[in-house]
């Protein structure tokens, strides 16, 4: 018995989807696979890296005064703050040691308690 031809071209139709979608199914397992998802962020990272370096480089070559006074000014924000530290606690120890003189410093030695009687 022969099928009408309707049915056949739904077959034939419900066949080809079916090819589409493994095929999809397989692009997807490809893509996801964990190696090459790595090597392709590995690539991108690469990409963007050196497209950051030869901007870096073309505004040092432009402007190399301005990038200068840049990295003299991150420098100072990494370093102010130690130097703060030091000058203040240098003025701390030099206030100290002017209030206190020597002779004030070390206790008198105390009486001794009197008698009760």
């Amino acid at each position: 018995m022969t099928e009408p031809q309707g049915v056949a071209a739904a077959r034939a139709n419900a066949q080809q989807a079916k090819a589409r979608m493994l095929g999809t199914a397989d692009a997807i397992k490809a893509r996801l696979n964990p190696s090459l998802v790595a090597e392709d962020v590995a690539d991108r990272v690469k990409e963007r890296a050196s497209a950051a370096v030869e901007q870096g480089v073309a505004v040092v070559q432009r402007e190399p005064r301005a990038v200068a006074a840049g990295a003299a000014a991150v420098l100072g924000l990494f370093l102010t703050p130690k130097l703060i530290r030091s000058v203040r606690r240098r003025c701390k120890q030099k206030r100290a040691r002017a209030k206190v003189p020597a002779a004030v410093a070390t206790p008198a030695p105390s009486a001794p308690p009197p008698e009760r009687l």
